[in-house]
């Protein structure tokens, strides 16, 4: 992606948008040289925030990448979420120690009820976890009454709305508490999931999905009478990406933390 490209994006209006922070090298990988993705030798990383371009040098190659946002390792979680939202008032609320380090999805569901509750919004909030191993589709948050028998693999359809998981289950939610015990339970039987399999879970993606559904009352302009109903309905997606140096047991641990 070019300097062009990526901010020509933002500015024509486009429905997504790329934010990157670049986060420190690992002690590991400080000592041993290498970045732990792909055993390459890091020379360094610099960021051009003017830009918002990041420069990766190794020992043999130069490459420079351009996006909407560029991040440093001096970003914090309440700041990056600030910049994800394109608010700087969003999570200045949180000032325990614990949640200081809050990720995206627990920072994301204590925002959204409390809005809620705030404005006394007329609304539904469901979640639903999947993994996506090979060219499988498993529902997370299935109960499994037999642990040696394997979930049936789930269907990707499409219709005029758009693309969806047939039969994955959306569980209703009412408070941030219940939507983070729902991602626990799916991350427990992904590691299940990843025993049975007798493989490593890291070679799987995970998706978690927050579904609201808002009831607005609308009256018409030329009569005050007449109130229409209108639902809006709005996705929240967070991606866990496979990734051969991750060990399962530590998914719930990311989760909450990214």
């Amino acid at each position: 992606m070019n300097e062009n490209s990526a901010n020509g994006a933002s500015r024509s209006g486009q429905c997504v948008e790329v934010a990157v922070r670049v986060r420190p090298f690992l002690p590991k990988e400080m000592l041993s040289g290498t970045n732990g993705v792909n055993g390459s030798t890091v020379g360094s990383v610099a960021i051009d925030k003017e830009y918002n371009a990041i420069q990766v040098t190794s020992a043999s190659t130069t490459a420079s990448f351009c996006f909407d946002h560029v991040l440093g390792p001096e970003c914090t979680q309440d700041q990056m979420f600030a910049r994800v939202l394109q608010s700087h008032t969003i999570g200045s609320g949180l000032t325990n120690q614990s949640e200081a380090h809050w990720g995206l999805i627990p920072r994301m569901l204590h925002e959204i009820f409390r809005k809620i509750e705030a404005d006394k919004l007329d609304a539904q909030l469901h979640v639903s976890f999947l993994e996506i191993y090979g060219e499988d589709i498993h529902d997370l948050l299935l109960p499994i009454t037999n642990t040696k028998t394997s979930r049936t693999p789930l269907n990707l359809r499409q219709d005029r709305s758009g693309v969806f998981v047939q039969g994955i289950r959306e569980v209703p939610i009412t408070s941030a508490h219940a939507a983070l015990e729902q991602l626990r339970i799916g991350c427990m039987a992904r590691i299940t999931g990843s025993t049975e399999m007798n493989d490593s879970s890291s070679r799987s993606h995970a998706v978690y999905t927050l579904t609201l559904v808002q009831k607005t009352q609308r009256t018409q302009p030329d009569d005050a009478t007449f109130v229409d109903t209108v639902t809006t309905i709005s996705k929240f997606t967070f991606v866990d990406l496979a990734g051969s140096e991750r060990y399962m047991i530590y998914t719930y641990q990311r989760f909450r933390y990214i």
